[in-house]
């Protein structure tokens, strides 16, 4: 098939239907041969959960030359509370005594250190973490993280039996789980309104 290859693990399911009561390995992943050497870590992910038959899928691709980063967006760092005039400040003062350092040697690599051991020592002075929960979202709590647990226990149990009331039970967490989320969320929502200043009450429209 347009000279790609099969990158799925034989035997594992990617689609379980309650109405037929039947398996298969339907959803796949076709890699190119220039690529496929680089794809690792295929694997359905058990933890989450859809209302769709269809299993997730996940897998990296990774090759050698390439550096992981972190995606800005999930920094640990709270970029918007972060004095960048204080920030920039420090930058200056420590500018002068970064070229002297730069002047001394020849090397791109080590000019290159000293650069970052710059930035990081006003990072570390004016940029600080934020405070991450689960699932990076606010409202997101233990009550959650447990329904959410019992749900995916409950859905490997009707994987194996595939029973009526198996796949009941399943639909009524389900609902549970989704009404739980939407209540939380309210609350949270409320809660914010509640305490919001009047003077900043267009960062409500921008939330």
């Amino acid at each position: 098939m347009h000279d790609c290859n099969l990158i799925n693990t034989l035997n594992i399911n990617t689609y379980y239907s309650y109405f037929e009561r039947s398996s298969s390995v339907i959803n796949l992943v076709f890699a190119s041969r220039s690529v496929q050497n680089y794809i690792k870590n295929w694997h359905v992910n058990e933890d989450t959960n859809t209302k769709f038959n269809h299993e997730v899928i996940l897998f990296m691709i990774v090759t050698e030359k390439m550096k992981l980063v972190k995606n800005s967006l999930n920094a640990s760092y709270n970029l918007q509370k972060v004095n960048w005039k204080k920030f920039n400040m420090h930058l200056q003062k420590t500018k002068n005594e970064m070229i002297i350092k730069m002047q001394r040697t020849i090397s791109l690599k080590t000019k290159v250190i000293y650069l970052i051991e710059c930035i990081k020592s006003a990072v570390k002075l004016f940029v600080f973490k934020q405070r991450i929960c689960a699932k990076s979202k606010l409202w997101w709590n233990n009550e959650l993280i447990e329904m959410q647990k019992a749900l995916s226990s409950r859905k490997q149990i009707w994987k194996r039996c595939r029973s009526d009331d198996a796949w009941t039970e399943i639909m009524r967490m389900w609902n549970s789980y989704y009404d739980a989320i939407k209540l939380i969320k309210n609350q949270f929502w409320i809660n914010f309104l509640n305490k919001i200043e009047e003077k900043k009450v267009f960062q409500t429209y921008k939330c």
